[in-house]
């Protein structure tokens, strides 16, 4: 949907003033701004959910790189006179636990935003099948 309004932006540079103030006129009809309306919620959608997947992959690094500083933390405080070693291990584990902390924020921000969506898409959905089922009858 979101192809087909650029397709058609590109294709004003080819016509006349008159067919470019028309066509500008027929973005205010209300059967275009629904399927703007529309292909926009179903782009903002796909989007959330891609960086759902993408946080979620790199919040599974990250929690794997944390063990990891961990083991090498408890085993340097095993050996005697590692303390200089220690600081730089416990100030990565604190820069880690930051951003994963600000990627938890942004994937609780994005399902906040997934939820005000959703049930507009789900009404779009139902009266699309209400609407098709009165056409095949």
């Amino acid at each position: 949907m979101l192809q087909t309004v650029v397709d058609a932006i590109d294709d004003l540079k080819k016509r006349n003033w008159l067919t470019k103030a028309i066509t500008c006129l027929r973005i205010y009809t209300p059967p275009f701004q629904q399927r703007l309306a529309g292909a926009l919620d179903i782009f903002h959608v796909k989007m959330s959910v891609e960086s759902q997947k993408l946080s979620e992959k790199l919040l599974e690094s990250m929690t794997d790189q944390m063990n990891e500083l961990r083991i090498t933390r408890n085993q340097l405080d095993k050996i005697p006179g590692a303390e200089s070693a220690i600081a730089p291990v416990d100030a990565r584990i604190h820069d880690l636990e930051e951003k994963m902390n600000e990627i938890r924020s942004v994937q609780a921000r994005i399902e906040e935003s997934m939820n005000s969506v959703v049930p507009q898409i789900v009404t779009q959905l139902a009266e699309h099948v209400r609407s098709d089922g009165d056409d095949t009858r």
